[in-house]
């Protein structure tokens, strides 16, 4: 079936309804008819959390694919009946990025050196790197002539080395999604069947994140509803460059949404400290000591020489002459044992 084409944006801060007024409005599409509906979140920690929130609302949604950022492009090749492209396997992808580094460090390190988390800041950097559109090419001219330091060379040079052996074993999740939105770009028609496409808190920070988002917006015929929660009084976080970023992308009928008294206490329901200020009382009941000040004489009732400088004066002073007269009295009876002897 056709429907009406719209492009609806949900949005507030993280602790405000917008989820839930996204999800109302994808049941509202189903209840209307909807049957091919291509969900994509940023985590499967989030796919979990859509498929219980769905399930809450209704009994079963039919026709609804629920994917991840980093299974998103098997599910359009699949649409276009296009071979599947294979993802490197991850153990293999660390085995393969410590042989780089191993060989781009020219054995500095010893075979037995462990070298996992440099390894995996090296292929998360070289991740990045893909995701914004660079090539091992472009970085080593870049560090060619030395200013950047022997950091950047190593980097180019184990980027080069990975780049020339992985590619027998699979493609890297930069690559499949590149391939995915250039696909999208020559066949729009692909999501010509799709009838609600949801995108819910998809990061939008690099190049390649943008560009398939940007197809899938441009491309999809059916109705298209966005859901990004954000940090209203830091808009460099990420969530708020996201939003800022998928704002730009279409003419959105932007739904803002305040902060939700139901998500506080559900955030709150194990936290019952949280949410509200203790009264003094009753956060110091165990603590008559704390949230207010004890007289002088109250608090040295059982400590005489302590408290104020009155109390200092009368009492430590003649304590150092009594002190003072026993040493003189110890002082005395040593002189008489020696005159005695």
């Amino acid at each position: 079936m056709s429907l009406p084409t719209n492009r609806l944006l949900f949005t507030g801060s993280f602790d405000a309804d917008h989820h839930a007024r996204a999800l109302d409005a994808l049941c509202a599409r189903a209840d209307a008819g909807a049957r091919d509906i291509l969900y994509i979140v940023a985590s499967g920690a989030a796919r979990r959390r859509a498929i219980a929130d769905l399930l809450e609302r209704r009994s079963a949604v039919f026709g609804l694919q629920i994917v991840t950022l980093r299974t998103l492009p098997d599910e359009l090749l699949r649409r276009a009946h296009a071979p599947k492209l294979e993802p490197i396997d991850p153990v293999v992808a660390d085995v393969l990025a410590e042989r780089a580094l191993r060989v781009a460090t020219a054995g500095r390190f010893g075979a037995t050196t462990p070298l996992r988390g440099l390894a995996s800041k090296a292929a998360s950097t070289i991740d990045l790197l893909e995701r914004h559109g660079a090539t091992p090419e472009r970085l080593a001219s870049l560090v060619a002539d030395g200013s950047y330091g022997d950091g950047a060379r190593v980097l180019a040079d184990a980027w080069a080395v990975l780049n020339r052996r992985r590619w027998r074993y699979g493609t890297t999740d930069a690559t499949r999604l590149l391939a995915a939105a250039r696909l999208l770009r020559r066949e729009p028609s692909v999501l010509d069947d799709i009838d609600v496409v949801v995108i819910e808190d998809v990061p939008l920070l690099t190049r390649v994140e943008r560009f398939i988002v940007r197809s899938i917006v441009a491309a999809a015929r059916g109705a298209i509803i966005a859901s990004y929660g954000h940090v209203r009084h830091l808009p460099q976080a990420p969530s708020s460059r996201s939003l800022a970023k998928l704002r730009r992308l279409a003419q959105w009928e932007v739904c803002h949404s305040e902060r939700s008294r139901e998500a506080a206490e559900a955030r709150n329901r194990d936290h019952p400290d949280r949410g509200f200020v203790i009264p003094s009382a009753a956060r110091n009941r165990d603590r008559p000591d704390r949230g207010f000040v004890i007289p002088s004489a109250a608090r040295n009732r059982d400590r005489p020489d302590r408290g104020t400088g009155l109390s200092i004066r009368r009492i430590a002073i003649p304590r150092l002459a009594a002190r003072n007269d026993n040493r003189a009295r110890d002082d005395l009876r040593s002189r008489s044992r020696l005159q005695s002897r």
